[in-house]
């Protein structure tokens, strides 16, 4: 199968991202497959929400080639934001990436890290000089920020009207229905936040580092329920770098090398309220397998993990999804301290975005703690780690990716 690349830009930078994307693939032995279409030139202020469904309609008619059907794409790049969001254009194209028969959907090329493309497309031709991946980040606060009618956006038109909009009142709204099918108490989901402070006191950059209890989460501040203010990331300014290239490269370079063994990813919805079910996520149960299968390890050889926490619940839901253990017993797991300094697995061993920092996109911070602890030279280092999972969300469960990590070629 060719693979084909389904680029819709409405402003300039997109085609910057679109030659970045290009030329990353020139290296690949298989068919590339162009096709160009414009449809629809307008300005964007005259697109209403009212014209989502025809929008979706022309991006079906755009992005395929004649003779092209939409299972054929495995790879998506458009430009966010404001342009519509690549997981809105890989929904409406029925391009989800958990059909049996098709690979995942490979997404955001040129999004930091967090798509593990960027470091697996054929790495020994196209990193064959070292790249660097940048991610600088500057956090926005928007307060009572209303929805925009011009936004082309699905959750801003569906949910941003009824008051949802907005991490802290979109994230919560599948944690119900997953702590009363699985058991998970109120108690536990603290204990995230109270584990993962005793990580952050060792990270002398880490933004909160005084002890919390259990009774310290539960008296917080109620942000939207079930969570109170000890168990939302924090809100800061932040960047971060990775330099990439390939194996062979990596042995000039004075510093120990960390190794890719695998990665994987996938894509769900652009809108929470439309996740399969609300007990998981179809693209944390997509993502991890891919990554673990590639790499040719199993659950017991991991030795650090790192999973993005936005929320409280993020790490039980890839606990759960990762295939580490059932669902109903990850909010035990961690409460009896599993996850601790010291334990049998190291979660989130930098404080996490709970208590280190979280700049609005979090994933680069995930990567490089895993890097860190691979090369062993994080503050709070984990003895003799050989293997690290650094598991990232995209949106609102809208994508994930998984990617394993080594320091043994």
């Amino acid at each position: 199968m060719p693979l084909v690349i389904v680029a819709l830009a409405g402003q300039g930078a997109a085609i910057g991202q679109l030659q970045i994307t290009l030329r990353s693939l020139q290296s690949l032995d298989r068919g590339l497959l162009v096709h160009a279409q414009h449809n629809g030139l307008r300005r964007r202020r005259d697109i209403e929400a009212d014209n989502i469904g025809g929008f979706g309609r022309k991006v079906r008619v755009v992005a395929l080639a004649p003779g092209l059907a939409s299972h054929q794409v495995n790879l998506v790049a458009a430009q966010e934001p404001p342009d519509i969001l690549d997981i809105d254009i890989a929904q409406r194209l029925g391009q989800q990436g958990a059909g049996p028969a098709r690979k995942p959907l490979r997404w955001r090329l040129i999004q930091q890290l967090q798509n593990p493309l960027v470091g697996r497309l054929r790495i020994d031709r196209l990193l064959a000089r070292p790249r660097l991946v940048l991610q600088p980040f500057k956090a926005m606060v928007g307060i009572a920020m209303p929805p925009k009618a011009d936004n082309p956006r699905l959750d801003p038109n569906f949910l941003g009207y009824y008051g949802v909009y907005g991490p802290p009142s979109m994230f919560p709204i599948p944690v119900l229905r997953f702590m009363k099918t699985y058991g998970i108490t109120h108690e536990q989901l603290a204990a995230v936040a109270v584990v993962q402070r005793e990580w952050a006191a060792k990270n002398p950059r880490a933004m909160m580092k005084d002890p919390i209890t259990v009774a310290d989460v539960l008296n917080s501040r109620m942000i939207a329920y079930p969570f109170r203010l000890l168990q939302c990331c924090l809100v800061t300014d932040g960047g971060g770098a990775l330099i990439l290239t390939s194996a062979d490269r990596a042995r000039d370079f004075p510093r120990k090398p960390v190794y890719i063994m695998g990665t994987g990813e996938s894509v769900e919805t652009p809108m929470v309220s439309q996740m399969e079910t609300f007990n998981s996520s179809r693209a944390f149960k997509t993502a991890g397998p891919l990554a673990f299968k590639e790499a040719g390890i199993a659950h017991k050889d991991v030795d650090h993990l790192m999973i993005y926490d936005a929320f409280a619940h993020l790490p039980l839901f890839g606990l759960g999804d990762l295939g580490f253990m059932p669902h109903e017993e990850t909010g035990r797991f961690i409460a009896d301290g599993n996850t601790r300094p010291g334990a049998k697995l190291p979660l989130n061993t930098n404080g996490g975005g709970l208590s280190y920092m979280h700049s609005g996109m979090y994933g680069m911070y995930a990567l490089q703690e895993s890097v860190r602890q691979m090369r062993g030279i994080a503050p709070a280092q984990v003895p003799n780690a050989k293997i690290s999972v650094c598991h990232g969300v995209g949106g609102m469960f809208a994508a994930s990716g998984t990617i394993v990590f080594t320091n043994e070629r």
